[in-house]
């Protein structure tokens, strides 16, 4: 009787054992990092979800559905340059996948590879011809006068289409504009704001347009109407600012970049326009504290190294102007400005 209980013990304890084996064994511990991704990417949860598809490709280097959707994760995160490789693989295993193609397409496009961009969007508008994201890519690859109108004339026909979006109508009027009809650009783009009435983009969009082509006091309404209604869009603020600048209404300038640093209090951008106003104004000192600050932060910048050279200019330090103006011409050797006061200074301190 005893001999039956060691045995039914030694028997439980196998099992216990081989059960424990089964659960830590690879295809377990996948299938469970394998759940848990799909579940974090479902939710959005990006950032979870690469470290759980990245535990099943530790297991399977070349598993499909990983691969892909690490991609597709990275791309979320906006880690373009992570995200490359893996597309690029998945695009090996499954050369049919859409979203993979108008992903890389989109990374080609941003990397001013048009050509690349062009080809993976190609085969996305062969099988939906008004996806509009791929037709997006598409406009913006355009580069010969022919490539230009149809992407116009493909554009024009999605736009009919009562999904479209707003985007889809700005790239219209970038293209229009490129083809220098700006009556049908500002046609796409009130079609834009019509499309999506809270769009703030658009409504920048819009503005910028006025702006550009003569219609200063338009373009200036809707950015008071912009920040009026959405505050917390700092790219019409920051419009504004810059408007107020060229018109030399620096206080007007510093106030709109007011709301700018509020939010965002090292905003490179809004700096640069702040040390730019209060060189306007005659406020050297504060004017060469925030320029400093922006090369500091951006030293490959050639525009703050130059407006710095000017605040040391104004300041009487044409030597310092002088190692600003090097900086500024080395980063971009084409700054025409930078070149021109480099000359100035040379003539003032007779080195002919």
């Amino acid at each position: 009787m005893l001999s039956i209980a060691r045995t039914c013990a030694v028997l439980s304890i196998l099992g216990i054992v081989v059960l424990a084996g089964c659960a830590r064994s690879p295809e377990a511990e996948k299938a469970r990092h394998l759940g848990r991704a799909d579940r974090y990417f479902g939710r959005e949860q990006f950032r979870e979800a690469v470290i759980e598809y990245a535990n099943v490709l530790r297991i399977e280097g070349s598993h499909p559905h990983a691969v892909r959707q690490l991609a597709l994760a990275h791309y979320h995160l906006g880690e373009l340059g992570r995200a490359f490789p893996y597309l690029l693989k998945s695009r090996e295993s499954d050369p049919g996948n859409l979203d993979v193609r108008l992903k890389l397409g989109t990374i080609y496009l941003m990397a001013r590879r048009p050509a690349d961009a062009r080809r993976e969007v190609a085969l996305v508008l062969r099988k939906e011809p008004k996806n509009a994201e791929a037709l997006l890519v598409w406009a913006q690859t355009a580069g010969t006068p022919q490539e230009i109108e149809a992407a116009i004339e493909r554009l024009e026909e999605a736009r009919t289409e009562s999904g479209s979006p707003a985007k889809l109508h700005m790239a219209l009027a970038a293209l229009y504009l490129r083809t220098h009809d700006a009556a049908k650009a500002e046609r796409a783009l009130l079609d834009a704001v019509a499309k999506e009435p809270t769009s703030s983009r658009a409504r920048l969009t819009l503005a910028e347009f006025y702006l550009s082509f003569q219609k200063p006091e338009e373009g200036k309404r809707i950015l008071a109407e912009i920040t009026t209604k959405t505050p917390e869009f700092l790219p019409a603020w920051l419009r504004r600012a810059e408007v107020a600048l060229a018109e030399r209404k620096y206080d007007e300038s510093l106030k709109a970049l007011d709301v700018v640093f509020k939010k965002s209090p090292s905003h490179l951008e809004g700096l640069l326009l702040s040390g730019r106003a209060r060189l306007g104004k005659g406020a050297t000192s504060a004017a060469i504290d925030e320029l400093q600050r922006v090369v500091k932060l951006e030293p490959g910048l050639a525009q703050a190294h130059y407006h710095l050279a000017r605040a040391y200019v104004q300041a009487g330090n044409l030597l310092q102007a002088r190692a600003e103006l090097n900086e500024a011409t080395t980063r971009d050797p084409a700054f025409i400005d930078a070149t021109l006061l480099e000359a100035e200074i040379q003539i003032q301190t007779g080195a002919y």
